[in-house]
């Protein structure tokens, strides 16, 4: 059978267009990464919570807009390998950011700017692993910026952690580095902001030459080689729309896409019922009991008219722990079950029947 060559080129055409970009989105616990990810791609897929190490491994979500494709790799937050030996956490939590910023074309590292520790300096384990990739585009994501009370701040933070730098070159002198260093309301000349959201490079003040000030490895606050500085509140939704507009525009061309158009994520069905309803009981239980609890599925299965039916026991090592988990008159526990039920309802399309019991290892 002879094929339409007008055909074939258009085909050819099509295919040539596709563009692609793969993301990192790393930082330390508790940044607002998983929060970020699901505005980005407008689907929760990822765990949420108010507690650290909320994410335990790598989550694919995938955004698709016309011909463009964006990859998120949405990880774990970073921790050093004493944290890790000490909590006694997986390892995923030490190999899983390190494995997205080898395979990603950008690294976003995402800082919780009303944090004053993670405002005050770079990650030391981010900073390493963004030395280890100096050929990449990275982009500094100034997070939870609601909760920053001097917007002002913004451009302080952002100076700092890039120390007076974007892109390599210089856009502050080390008299200036020093003064921010010392002085939290001390404001740069010659940092900008050119939307509401970006903080980018004034050319018309940036010098080439890189100085040598703060080669002290004690003193490295921050990382030079940032493109680009974004202020959001991912949890507000602001923000994230001009972040995604220019990801977008970085997308290079590909000979293929690795997900279909209407691809969000590599979890199952499952593993997302599992991550709203673990995200649900950590901002319902305080202390340390929502990381000792053990998850047991008895059912996870759809029905003859699409409705999915779950049946869950909650396993904790001692008896006090019920009574924490279902809280005075079973408050705690129906509210968790109210709530998860309802937000895999919206994220799965189906009505949802939810079971969850506690029980104690404890005899």
């Amino acid at each position: 059978m002879a094929l339409n060559p007008t055909r074939v080129q258009s085909a050819l055409v099509m295919e040539a267009t596709k563009k692609l970009l793969k993301i990192a989105l790393i930082g330390a616990p508790n940044a607002g990464k998983s929060t970020l990810l699901n505005r980005l791609i407008f689907s929760d897929i990822s765990c949420v919570s108010n507690k650290v190490h909320t994410t335990r491994k790598n989550m694919l979500g995938v955004y698709t807009e016309g011909m463009t494709q964006l990859e998120f790799f949405d990880s774990p937050g970073v921790v050093t390998k004493k944290h890790l030996l000490r909590h006694h956490l997986e390892d995923s939590l030490l190999r899983d950011p390190e494995e997205a910023s080898k395979k990603c074309d950008l690294i976003a590292v995402v800082v919780d700017a009303s944090n004053l520790r993670d405002s005050k300096r770079l990650n030391r384990t981010v900073l390493a692993m963004l030395k280890e990739h100096p050929d990449k585009t990275s982009y500094l994501i100034l997070n939870k910026t609601d909760l920053v009370k001097s917007k002002r701040l913004l451009l302080d933070i952002g100076s700092r952690l890039t120390e007076g730098h974007l892109e390599g070159k210089r856009v502050l002198d080390q008299e200036h580095i020093r003064k921010m260093l010392l002085n939290s309301k001390f404001s740069p000349q010659n940092i900008k902001a050119t939307s509401r959201h970006v903080i980018e490079l004034d050319k018309n003040k940036a010098e080439d030459e890189q100085p040598t000030c703060l080669d002290d490895s004690e003193n490295i606050v921050g990382y030079r080689n940032f493109s680009q500085v974004f202020s959001i509140s991912a949890l507000q939704d602001d923000g994230v729309d001009q972040l995604r507009e220019r990801l977008l525009g970085l997308a290079k061309p590909t000979e293929y896409w690795a997900h279909g158009p209407d691809y969000l994520t590599n979890e199952s069905s499952r593993d997302i019922v599992h991550a709203i309803i673990r995200g649900k009981v950590m901002d319902s239980v305080d202390n340390q009991i929502p990381y000792v609890i053990k998850y047991k599925y008895l059912q996870v299965k759809h029905d003859a008219l699409g409705s999915l039916h779950i049946d869950l026991e909650l396993v904790v090592p001692k008896k006090y722990m019920i009574g924490k988990l279902l809280g005075q008159h079973g408050v705690v526990i129906f509210g968790i079950i109210n709530e998860s039920r309802e937000r895999i309802s919206q994220v799965l399309a189906c009505d949802v029947k939810l079971n969850i019991t506690v029980k104690s290892k404890e005899r």
